[in-house]
């Protein structure tokens, strides 16, 4: 079976790429920069024309995507969430007649703190979320301009080469600058990137009648503890994480919102603080029936992600000391 995924340099389109590959499927990327087999724009139409013309592929996988995590609007109309799955579901039309269209979407298409009714309502969350939402929108409402289609929307994503929003936020925790901000369990769903990966290729296999018109959520299967992930992280690095009084906490995030209003915004808000004590589970066992069971539990991704910040943490230190001198 031949699979193109875009966004294939990503954190989750390399790691899919990996396991496609791994799985003996003729997977190949496309991506923007030179590291992928085929180097494109999503909103480039002809480029991508040419591409799957070329290589055929029986499945894409859409990855592609640009975040807002931190705020800074690289792009505010975010047009390759948006845009660029028109112009995947139009090229392919043109080019193969037997085909699916996996997009990858995410759970901030709609608020984490309601429980979301219908698939096509949406109350997303940021630009990012809403731009996923238009991409959602846009196959469900053209259909998959005739392919078959499923989306799949991600929880928080982590593991060795997750982005810098929460690798920085377990640096802190390596550092002993990290806190909890309530006492107790805090039960979200995560999925680490490569039991995350299995399921999109689960859905990759999948018979038609599994997956077409379909929108599943994605993640590990058991809710993750999120004060006993961070206080594993911790004890491997010979770290106790302390927990703030709910008085504090609360204190500390209104002293955040008005220093928001006066241009000189702290780490912590109200609006960060619900973010980081809301609880939300989403309903799995749709995913749970195309691929029963993951292959990393938490505890060992712990172990796996704790190894790769201390390499970055190397690597860094050899760019600081060594690169300058040898310039």
């Amino acid at each position: 079976m031949r699979v193109l995924v875009t966004g294939s340099s990503g954190f989750v389109g390399a790691t899919l790429l990996r396991v496609l590959k791994a799985q003996g499927k003729e997977a190949e990327g496309i991506s923007r920069t030179s590291s992928a087999r085929f180097s494109a724009d999503l909103l480039d139409y002809d480029s991508l024309v040419k591409i799957l013309k070329d290589f055929r592929p029986k499945v894409i996988v859409n990855c592609a995507a640009q975040t807002n995590l931190k705020g800074v609007k690289r792009n505010p109309q975010m047009l390759v969430n948006s845009i660029g799955v028109t112009n995947i579901m139009k090229a392919f039309k043109c080019t193969n007649s037997e085909r699916r269209l996996v997009q990858i979407s995410s759970q901030l298409v709609h608020r984490l703190d309601i429980p979301p009714g219908k698939e096509d309502h949406f109350d997303p969350v940021g630009d990012y979320g809403a731009s996923k939402a238009i991409a959602e929108a846009a196959v469900s409402s053209a259909d998959g301009a005739g392919a078959e289609w499923a989306v799949l929307r991600c929880p928080t994503i982590w593991g060795p080469g997750m982005s810098e929003h929460y690798a920085g936020i377990l640096r802190l925790v390596k550092k002993g600058r990290y806190v909890h901000l309530k006492r107790g369990p805090v039960r979200k769903t995560y999925a680490y990137i490569d039991n995350l990966a299995h399921q999109i290729a689960a859905v990759v296999d999948a018979p038609a009648a599994r997956v077409h018109r379909r929108v599943l959520y994605l993640g590990d299967y058991q809710p993750l503890d999120v004060t006993a992930w961070i206080n594993a992280f911790a004890a491997g690095w010979g770290r106790h994480v302390p927990t703030v009084p709910d008085t504090v906490a609360r204190a500390a995030a209104a002293l955040g919102d008005f220093s928001v209003r006066v241009g000189l915004p702290l780490p912590i808000t109200s609006d960060r603080l619900n973010n980081l004590t809301l609880e939300y589970c989403h309903d799995l066992s749709p995913i749970k029936e195309l691929a029963p069971a993951l292959p990393v539990f938490w505890r060992d991704g712990v172990e796996l992600t704790r190894a790769w910040i201390d390499d970055a943490a190397q690597l860094s230190h050899i760019d600081r000391n060594v690169v300058p001198a040898l310039v």
